[in-house]
């Protein structure tokens, strides 16, 4: 596996483990179905490589998924900026999970497009 298919796994790892801890069980920071259900997709697809099973159209679905992220990211970032004085510090902890995820899995996508054909 390349450096930027794993980065897209962490990334998307990231977002769906600081979703578990600090949306189901700490109860303060959600990210919403839609970014969820991107980063489920993309770690599944990373998840069947790592175990030798290949997903058609798999370096699409992860700069999709990648680039996806990052343009609902930017929008988030933008919604979580205006409502900045309305968080609780456990909240900080969340958006960082989400936020370094979204990173990941973008720049991941990225290289994952940089390598592909023209």
């Amino acid at each position: 596996m390349s450096q930027g298919e794993l980065l897209v796994g962490a990334g998307a790892l990231l977002v769906l483990l600081g979703e578990l801890l600090f949306g189901l069980l700490v109860d303060e920071y959600f990210i919403g179905q839609f970014s969820w259900a991107v980063a489920a997709v993309a770690l599944l697809a990373v998840a069947l490589r790592a175990m030798g099973r290949t997903l058609p159209g798999y370096d699409t679905i992860l700069v999709l998924a990648g680039f996806v992220m990052a343009v609902v990211g930017v929008r988030d970032l933008v919604f979580d900026l205006r409502a900045l004085g309305n968080y609780e510090a456990v909240d900080f902890l969340g958006m960082l999970a989400y936020y370094v995820g979204v990173v990941a899995m973008a720049a991941g996508a990225l290289m994952v497009w940089r390598k592909r054909p023209a």
